[in-house]
């Protein structure tokens, strides 16, 4: 097992301290060694590895935010009327100035964690195998985390509004001390992230083809990587480059496979050791990673376990079609699939999602694994890509292959209505996974907000897609790195 590497990081100073424990229990510090000493050791490496993998058990990450706010801001999500309401997502609901994903100070400590190892691991006496392994999951991180900022703060390529294409501020290598931290950097343009992402996948890929170890699907590894890299070019607009990449993760043998009709209802229900089914790469999440599930986790947010602050909009719940295992409404009207409308009581509650229903730890302790990619989203990523090349045979084989893998008869479409199917289909399929508020700003749509909220449509140059750069890094960079446009720079005391 690997050993957690605690880093307690001075952002503004760039000081970091690693402290080595036996366990993510353990959180009393045995010793604490600057980055270059840790990796002079393969057991340090491995720490500052896990050191990024936990950074992403935050519920600025993936055990709440990045999953919740991105429904809530769209048109999946509402505040349940009827539930034991926290004050969460009250003003996502609406959009209002100020809400978004954000993320910025939490991936920018983990972007410093792999970059250590990406800059140093050849100083470390281990075998080859293990440290390519270890580079390489570095870099899918460093990917996936510099996606996660550029499609929160900054415009795709192409679909830029009044002209604005800044992404990031790009680091690759680490910040080793104050001198580094106190050196502001400007925001890359955002083509210049997306080559970054686009070098550091296609170089995880190659090292995972010499890496040595057990491929796991709670680490990263190379179905993961051209997984995320089909993402990454559809967000990009490459769609010839989607196709391949796609193909490629759906092809390999590591384990994620296509959910049938039967599979679909149980597929969310992962534990401490096996993933879901169709995950290409999953956070586990347990009470040992996480102890505040009972506030912060998805379960007590979407659940009547809990908070039960955000419901499935009625606009959402209409999209589903009759026999959908995802959605399936019997005689009695009970519900069943990815949604529920009876609490463990059996009692007739607001209509939830179930994806989230303390899965791996049990009831009362709120954990569940989160899917970061996975086959459905792949599948449609390669269904779109064909769509919007002109090949409707290919995107709409993808469309049925998995309308009939959620128990739905194949249709018949082409052209714009096949397109538009497919991006329906995103939101059936992807639905609370935290895809749709970036899916509609990519595509440059009008949000069209559930009735419930009130609020007006969003038409696609609104400012409030951008989430705003924390405002004491603008200030604190002395105008170097730019605010988005619409939010105001306010000057610190």
């Amino acid at each position: 097992m690997l050993k957690k590497i605690a880093i307690s990081a001075a952002l503004g100073l760039g000081a970091f301290a690693f402290v080595a424990c036996d366990s993510l229990l353990d959180t009393q510090p045995r010793q604490s060694v600057s980055p270059e000493v840790a990796l002079e050791d393969i057991s340090g490496v491995r720490g500052i590895v896990t050191s990024a993998y936990n950074r992403l058990l935050s519920e600025a990450a993936y055990v709440n935010t990045r999953v919740a706010a991105p429904e809530v801001l769209a048109d999946n999500g509402v505040q349940n009327p009827q539930g034991n309401p926290s004050g969460r997502y009250v003003s996502e609901e609406t959009n209002a100035v100020g809400t978004g994903v954000g993320g910025w100070g939490l991936y920018s400590a983990l972007i410093n964690d792999v970059n250590y190892v990406i800059a140093d691991i050849d100083i470390t006496e281990a075998p080859q195998g293990e440290k390519d392994n270890l580079k390489a999951q570095s870099l899918f991180l460093r990917a996936l985390a510099y996606h996660d900022l550029v499609k929160t703060y900054g415009y795709e390529p192409g679909r830029e509004q009044g002209g604005f294409d800044l992404g990031i501020v790009l680091r690759t290598s680490p910040t080793r001390g104050t001198t580094d931290a106190d050196t502001p950097r400007p925001r890359s343009t955002n083509v210049e992230v997306y080559q970054q992402i686009e070098q550091d996948l296609l170089e995880a890929i190659s090292l995972f083809q010499t890496a040595t170890g057990s491929p796991s699907r709670f680490l990263a590894n190379r179905a993961a990587a051209e997984a995320l890299l089909s993402r990454v070019y559809l967000f990009w607009g490459q769609h010839q480059n989607v196709i391949p990449h796609a193909t490629n993760a759906m092809e390999n043998p590591l384990g994620a496979s296509l959910a049938n009709p039967n599979q679909v209802a149980g597929m969310f229900a992962s534990t401490s050791t096996t993933p879901n089914r169709e995950a290409f790469f999953e956070i586990r999440v347990t009470t040992t990673d996480y102890g505040n599930g009972v506030n912060g986790s998805l379960a007590a947010l979407f659940t009547p376990e809990q908070w039960f602050d955000i419901v499935p909009s009625n606009e959402l719940k209409e999209l589903y079609e009759e026999g959908d295992r995802r959605f399936l409404v019997n005689d009695e009207g009970v519900i069943s699939g990815w949604y529920s409308n009876r609490d463990r009581a059996d009692r007739v509650v607001q209509t939830y999602t179930t994806k989230f229903m303390q899965t791996v730890d049990g009831i009362g302790q709120y954990t569940d694994n989160t899917p970061i990619i996975r086959f459905g989203e792949v599948l449609l990523n390669r269904a779109e890509a064909y769509a919007n090349l002109g090949q409707d045979g290919p995107a709409l084989n993808d469309l049925n292959q998995l309308r009939e893998a959620r128990g739905l008869d194949p249709v018949s479409l082409a052209g714009s209505d096949l397109l538009n199917e497919i991006i329906d289909e995103r939101r059936r399929e992807l639905a609370f996974e935290g895809h749709r508020w970036f899916d509609i700003k990519r595509l440059g749509r009008v949000l069209e907000k559930p009735e419930a909220t009130g609020a007006s449509p969003l038409l696609p140059d609104d400012f409030r897609f951008l989430s705003a750069i924390p405002n004491n890094q603008v200030v604190a960079s002395n105008g170097v790195i730019i605010q988005n446009p619409g939010y105001t720079v306010e000057e610190e005391d």
